[in-house]
């Protein structure tokens, strides 16, 4: 299964000695070394942490570039995944999987309500059972 990932990464020349010497193109290099660390970090989640590791994965890709990129004279400021676009069939899957979610909890509190609403009725009816009953014995 591919997932296209897009990010971007954010760097600044702080040695323009070792950027003109250390390294034929910077920028090109900046750019596969990102995409290189990226797909590592990725290839070692399940579809669904991707999601939700997004956070930690800019994180760690941010680091790993910027400790290799110091020797070329660029100090990496930010790394950020923009989008992650799985196959159409996932998207889908994953649609139907929220929907479901979706209707599992309002089902959930459907029968809550319903619980409480039943409840509420019987305490009523206890009560009005409870009044009759005193005013009853009052009569007598």
């Amino acid at each position: 299964m591919t997932v296209n990932v897009g990010g971007a990464i954010f760097y600044k020349i702080v040695d323009p000695f070792k950027v003109s010497y250390n390294i034929d193109d910077p920028r090109n290099n900046v750019a596969n070394l990102t995409q290189t660390t990226t797909r590592s970090e990725i290839g070692k989640l399940k579809l669904d942490e991707l999601f939700q590791e997004r956070n930690r994965i800019n994180e760690v890709v941010m680091r790993k570039v910027d400790k290799v990129s110091q020797s070329w004279g660029i100090k990496t400021i930010r790394y950020e995944i923009l989008s992650i676009d799985p196959p159409s069939e996932v998207r889908k899957s994953m649609t139907y999987e929220a929907e479901a979610e979706r209707l599992r909890r309002r089902d959930i509190k459907l029968s809550q309500a319903k619980k409480i609403s039943k409840i509420n009725i019987a305490e009523g009816k206890s009560k009005m059972r409870i009044s009759r009953a005193q005013g009853s014995a009052m009569r007598i």
